[in-house]
């Protein structure tokens, strides 16, 4: 299981329980030291394991072998609406095809988008574990163990 926070608005849960709830929190504490000021440099490198994991999800093996995410925002303003898996999405608009699944999209757009957060964050629950699953800690800690739910930058220079 990863480590407990001792600290903050999220103390009592675990690392993985808050880029889970709040992964733009997550991502802003890993930027800023937080992480490293409240629990060292061992808690730091933990963090910053899960959140390349966290950007970095592959696809479940229930979706066919050449479908893609599809990341939807809104045309005039960038702000994210949506995450599917499609078989072909070459002709979707205002859409972004990627390969993996990532927590971190709907902020690196760079503005504070919290509605287009919390909308990822389910979204990726449902891909993840199905659409009305109730989503255990437990479920989510086995998710972030399993390295074969992850590509990972290392693992992509490797093959």
């Amino acid at each position: 299981m990863s480590t407990v926070l001792e600290f903050g608005k999220h103390e009592g849960k675990t690392l993985v329980e808050v880029v889970f709830s709040d992964p733009a929190w997550f991502r802003w504490a890993i930027r800023e030291g937080v992480f490293h000021d409240r629990g060292g440099p061992s808690l730091q490198h933990e963090a910053e394991i899960i959140w390349l994991k966290a950007r970095n999800i592959r696809k479940p093996r229930s979706y066919p072998a050449g479908s893609s995410v599809v990341y939807y925002y809104q045309g005039w303003t960038g702000k994210f609406m949506a995450v599917r898996i499609l078989d072909d999405p070459q002709y979707e608009e205002h859409a972004d095809v990627r390969s993996l699944l990532d927590f971190g999209y709907a902020s690196d757009a760079g503005r504070r988008d919290q509605l287009g957060q919390d909308l990822l964050t389910k979204g990726i629950k449902r891909i993840l574990f199905g659409e009305n699953a109730r989503v255990t800690l437990k479920m989510k800690e086995e998710f972030f163990a399993d390295p074969d739910n992850f590509e990972l930058p290392m693992q992509q220079a490797a093959e």
